[in-house]
């Protein structure tokens, strides 16, 4: 008798041991999946890459016939970060809900696109007959993201507080909001912001998400980012290389660059560094 109580004492500590092993193992499991709030940037911002309806790209004088169309299901750019009647940063949801209540059956060009309540489709600049500078449509019928709204988005979608919203331009996101700061290249990781002047003004005129650092060359990194470029034919969100905000003769994609232009960026994270 006292060989088989032995013999059950024995087998509950190697069933209870058993047992902690698998829950500790559990633990561990858990939390190597469990994603970085860079890794959640990063997932944030592709998911505004993907399964959003297609729309027309504003008229311009690169696109006088009015019929071009982007047809790869990310979400537009506009040039105002706060949209909509509650005029703030757009998301995904509201932003297929807008565009959709703009469209009309068998459209055909921007022109068409409908101005009501709850409806919003890309913005474009234009000049007026009087030279004067405004945004068309205003900001209640914009739908999608500036370059600085979409890193926004990004973050906020992955569950990072902003302080200090609403966020209305590159300078006030960078400065504003107390947890991100400048980092060295050798310190960059997927999830991290870069910024660009581009113009030579001491200004900055571009922002993107880093996705991938792939080789020891920072210009050919990966990025996403929201942005108009009308000599491209480009007004939304698009994955493309760090690099490529420059002249075609650099590895860029603006066929005319002008000579007084730079080229110069920063990188910034959110990390605690």
């Amino acid at each position: 008798m006292r060989f088989i109580f032995i013999l059950k004492i024995h087998l509950l500590f190697v069933l209870l041991s058993l047992f902690v092993i698998s829950c500790g193992s559990a633990n561990v499991k858990d939390g190597a999946n469990d994603p970085t709030p860079n890794q959640k940037i990063v997932a944030s911002a592709k998911n505004l890459a993907y399964e959003c309806p297609d729309y027309f790209i504003p008229l311009n004088v690169f696109n006088p016939n009015n019929l071009i169309k982007s047809t790869k299901g990310t979400v537009a750019w506009t040039p105002s970060s706060l949209v909509g009647s509650s005029y703030s940063i757009d998301s995904k949801d509201s932003y297929i809900r807008r565009l959709t209540n703009a469209s009309i059956p068998n459209q055909t060009s921007y022109e068409e696109y409908k101005q009501i309540d709850d409806a919003g489709f890309p913005g474009r600049f234009w000049y007026d007959i009087n030279n004067v500078y405004r945004e068309y449509p205003e900001k209640k019928y914009q739908a999608g993201f500036v370059c600085y709204g979409f890193v926004a988005r990004a973050m906020k979608d992955a569950g990072i507080t902003i302080e200090n919203e609403p966020v209305n331009s590159i300078y006030y996101l960078l400065y504003q909001c107390t947890e991100i700061t400048e980092i060295n290249t050798d310190n960059v990781k997927p999830g991290d912001f870069v910024v660009y002047n581009i113009a030579g003004d001491a200004k900055w005129d571009h922002m993107a998400i880093i996705t991938k650092v792939n080789s020891n060359d920072p210009e050919n990194w990966e990025v996403i980012s929201s942005y108009g470029i009308v000599e491209q034919f480009e007004y939304g969100v698009k994955k493309t290389k760090l690099g490529a905000f420059q002249g075609v003769g650099d590895g860029g994609i603006f066929q005319y660059w002008n000579p007084d232009w730079v080229f110069e960026y920063k990188i910034y994270t959110n990390r605690e560094i």
